[in-house]
């Protein structure tokens, strides 16, 4: 719902964003990217869908946190899309929990179509931060149903699906 690098510009240690190559048409996007050495998500192929899967793990079992949006894309209105299932993957390969990050109301400051904000957040946007879900003894589906439960229980009602979208996700 929101360019990665606002919630995670405050955070006081070492992460990783996972990028979708779609950034990569701007410069000084792609340059920030590369230079903080995020996964760049790689779909052409699956070989390099498995390259991608492969440096998160390693930066993931080396101690590095990853921010990934389970949806895989910003939402063009606001509200939770369906889940794709690499993240869960990877962190049930990794070992390791997730933190899910509810962020209310950032369609309203950057909407999913644009790549600068329309408006100042202050007062606006909201974070909140959840308690981790650990992946031990899980299967992926349990696990994104818990981390959806986490985010939906802080998201206003106005970004939560519509009811024929709810049974979509993973």
């Amino acid at each position: 719902n929101f360019h990665p690098h606002h919630p995670m510009s405050s955070l006081p240690f070492q992460h990783h964003l996972a990028v979708d190559p779609i950034t990569h048409r701007f410069d000084h996007i792609n340059h920030v990217h590369w230079q903080g050495e995020h996964v760049l998500i790689d779909r052409t192929t699956k070989r390099s869908q498995l390259r991608t899967f492969k440096q998160a793990i390693t930066y993931l079992k080396n101690g590095v946190p990853i921010m990934a949006f389970p949806e895989g894309a910003r939402s063009p209105d606001g509200r939770l899309m369906p889940f794709k299932g690499g993240i869960f993957s990877m962190a049930v390969k990794a070992k390791v929990p997730i933190v899910p990050l509810s962020l209310a109301n950032t369609h309203a400051v950057m909407p999913g179509s644009g790549f600068v904000p329309v408006q100042n957040g202050k007062g606006k946007l909201r974070v909140f931060v959840h308690d981790a879900i650990s992946v031990e003894g899980k299967g992926e589906e349990e696990i994104a149903r818990e981390v959806r439960e986490a985010l939906l229980s802080e998201l206003p009602y106005d970004q939560h699906p519509l009811e024929e979208e709810e049974g979509e996700s993973v």
